[in-house]
């Protein structure tokens, strides 16, 4: 059985709507110690928000799609 609490969206749209515009309010960059898939989709989403993104990565990962999202 999928339980979908709709109190509970993160959507892109739904944070944009959330903020209030204060300085204090909007979160501004976000750290990503992923690879791979999973980090560019933050890396995606992100953008769409507007924030800076680091991503940490090994050496052997230096060259990784990640890397330049």
């Amino acid at each position: 059985m999928v339980h979908h609490d709709h109190e509970h969206e993160y959507s892109v749209d739904t944070i944009r709507r959330s903020t209030t515009g204060k300085p204090d309010d909007v979160l501004k960059k976000v750290l990503v110690a992923n690879r791979g898939e999973i980090a560019i989709r933050v890396f995606r989403s992100a953008h769409e928000l507007a924030m800076k993104t680091v991503a940490l990565f090994s050496y052997e990962d230096r060259l990784s799609m990640h890397r330049y999202k």
